[in-house]
C-alpha cells in the first residue's frame, strides 16, 4: 500500500547512551554503528523516515535512565526506545516502557544474566552473549584437561557474570578450581608487587585470567613467561607467543555481512571495527526490519514486536533468533585459540546454542554479592 508523500511521517526512534569513565568511546561506537546500518542500507520506509533521538543518561543510574526514556516517550513520541545500558538497569526502565506500550530493545556485551521472570513482554536484548560464551568456554576447557584450573581476578571491573559462568561450565563438565586469586589493586604500579607476592605458576594447573581489559594486556605483557596457555576475556589488544583461549561471537568471518559491515567501518569511520559498533551496527538491523513491517499506525506495538520475536535472519555474528523464553538474542557462539585477538583460530563453534537448566548454569541469576559492579564497561 501507497502513502502519499505528504502524508508520511518521520518514525521516531529514541536511544539512551551513557557516558563511561572506564570505555569512554563506547557509546559513540554504538550509536555510529547502527547509524551505519541506516546508511548502508536506505532509511526509507512506507511510512516514512528513520530519525535517531538522542538523549545522554551519565552514568546510567536507574532514576536517569527512566527520566530520560519517559522523556523520550512522552515528549518526542518514540514508537520504539533502544540504548546502550546495563542489563539489570534495562528491566527497571522497561517497566515504564511496558505501561507506555513501547517496544524496548536494549544492547550489551551481555556481562550481566538477567532472570527471565523479570523480563517484561515489551523487553528485548541484543547482546553479544559474553557470559553465555564464557559457560560454554569453562566447560569446553574442563573436557578438554585433566589439569585444576586457577583463576586469577580483580575487583577492578572484571564482569562478573562472565567469571560467574566461566565457573560454572567448569564444575558442570566435572572439572577443579583449586585457587581463586583475586586482585585489589587497581594502579598498575602497584600491580607488579602484588602478582610477584600472590601468583606463582606452575606447570600442572591452567589458567584463567578473567581481568578487565586495562589489567589483563599488562598482565600478559609483564608475565608471560609463565603461562604457556592461558584463558583469557575477549578485549585484550596486545598478544605474545605463548596460546591463549578465549570465546566470543565470530564477527570477522568471511560472511557476506561481515564484509560488508568491516568494509563499511573502514570506508565511513576510517577505522576497524570494534565490539561496539557491531553492537549498535545488529541493533540497527533489528530496528531497521521492525519499521519495515509497519503498515497500521494503530497496530506498531504489536506488530514491531512479532517482528522481533519471529526474527530469523542472518547477521554479522551468522544466523540469529530470539529465544522466546528470555527475549535474548541467540547466534552460534565460538571458541578461539592463538597468540592475541588478531592471530584468531577458530577452535569449535556451537550452533545456536540454546543453555538449559541441566547445563548447570542457573545459579547464574542468583542474587549478585556486595561486589558486583555493573558497570563493567560503562
Amino acid at each position: 500500500m501507497l502513502i502519499k508523500k505528504r502524508e508520511q511521517q518521520i518514525l521516531k526512534v529514541g536511544v539512551l547512551l551513557p557516558n563511561s569513565r572506564q570505555y569512554p568511546g563506547a557509546a559513540g561506537y554504538f550509536l555510529n554503528g547502527m547509524r551505519l546500518y541506516f546508511t548502508v542500507h536506505e532509511n526509507q520506509f512506507e511510512r516514512g523516515k528513520a530519525e535517531l533521538l538522542i538523549e545522554e543518561v551519565g552514568v546510567a543510574t536507574e532514576s536517569i535512565c527512566i527520566e530520560k526514556a519517559h522523556k523520550l516517550l512522552s515528549t518526542d513520541q518514540a514508537i520504539i526506545l533502544t540504548g546502550l545500558i546495563e542489563p539489570l538497569i534495562g528491566v527497571e526502565v522497561a517497566k515504564m516502557t511496558c505501561m507506555a506500550g513501547c517496544p524496548t530493545m536494549l544492547s550489551t556485551l551481555g556481562e550481566a544474566a538477567v532472570p527471565p521472570d523479570k523480563i517484561t513482554k515489551n523487553l528485548y536484548y541484543n547482546t553479544l552473549q559474553y557470559w553465555q560464551s564464557y559457560f560454554y568456554l569453562g566447560r569446553y576447557m574442563a573436557e578438554n584437561t585433566t589439569k585444576e584450573f586457577e583463576i586469577i581476578t580483580s575487583f577492578y571491573d572484571c564482569g562478573y557474570d562472565p567469571l560467574r559462568a566461566f565457573r560454572m561450565g567448569i564444575i558442570s563438565a566435572g572439572g577443579q578450581i583449586r585457587n581463586e586469586i583475586i586482585l585489589k589493586t587497581e594502579n598498575l604500579e602497584e600491580l607488579n608487587g602484588e602478582v610477584k607476592e600472590r601468583i606463582q605458576f606452575h606447570d600442572e594447573y591452567e589458567y584463567a585470567l578473567i581481568l578487565h581489559p586495562k589489567l589483563l594486556n599488562w598482565f600478559i605483557e609483564n608475565f608471560d613467561s609463565g603461562l604457556k596457555n592461558a584463558v583469557i576475556t575477549p578485549f585484550s589488544n596486545y598478544a605474545n607467543g605463548n596460546k591463549k583461549f578465549w570465546a566470543f561471537p565470530d564477527w570477522k568471518n568471511s560472511s557476506p555481512n561481515s564484509t560488508i559491515f568491516q568494509r563499511s567501518c573502514l570506508e565511513y569511520f576510517d577505522e576497524e571495527a570494534n565490539e561496539f559498533y557491531l553492537l549498535g551496527y545488529q541493533q540497527g538491523q533489528l530496528i531497521y526490519r521492525a519499521l519495515q513491517s509497519l503498515n497500521d499506525s494503530a497496530r506498531d506495538q504489536q506488530t514491531i514486536l512479532d517482528t522481533w520475536s519471529n526474527f530469523r535472519e542472518d547477521m554479522v555474528v551468522g544466523g540469529a533468533s530470539f529465544d522466546q523464553g528470555n527475549h535474548h538474542l541467540n547466534f552460534p557462539l565460538s571458541i578461539f585459540y592463538g597468540a592475541g585477538m588478531k592471530d584468531e583460530n577458530l577452535c569449535i563453534k556451537e550452533s545456536h546454542h540454546h543453555f538449559r537448566p541441566a547445563d548447570g548454569y542457573e545459579d547464574i541469576f542468583n542474587s549478585r554479592n556486595a561486589f558486583t559492579n555493573p558497570y563493567m564497561f560503562y
